[in-house]
């Protein structure tokens, strides 16, 4: 299969947790052989802030965008710190059987962790009485 198409790309300012705001900026977006190579710079964050950053393909021009993409590799997922040179590496046939088309958009999304959405486990206690302690 032959990626031979023009790339665009957009980019999606999330609001972050308490009015702060973290950017994407910079997006570039290249093809190598058959892979995606996404470059972005994350700024924002507060210091010792992570991001969870997820990648989305549309081949309808971004009428749509479907799940995130999972065969992603690099800068993205859970705990990404602020920076510059973000990269991306995304594993098109790993993922899709093929990709073709003039309408092909790339949205990098990034939204802030914090101390509510990591470190709480929750377990399902049945209804009845519950010894909790010793």
């Amino acid at each position: 299969m032959m990626l031979r198409h023009v790339f665009f790309v957009s980019l999606l300012l999330l609001c972050g947790f308490l009015g702060h705001a973290q950017r994407i900026e910079n997006v570039l977006v290249t093809q190598i052989n058959k892979t995606i190579e996404v470059t972005y710079d994350l700024l924002g964050l507060e210091s010792g802030q992570t991001a969870r950053v997820t990648l989305y393909c549309s081949e309808d021009g971004g009428n749509s965008w479907g799940r995130a993409l999972t065969k992603a590799t690099g800068d993205v997922g859970e705990g990404i710190p602020a920076g510059l040179g973000k990269r991306i590496v995304w594993q098109v046939l790993d993922e899709r059987e093929r990709l073709s088309g003039d309408r092909i958009v790339f949205e990098v999304r990034a939204m802030p962790i914090t101390t509510l959405d990591v470190g709480i486990e929750m377990v399902f206690v049945n209804g009845g009485s519950l010894t909790m302690g010793c």
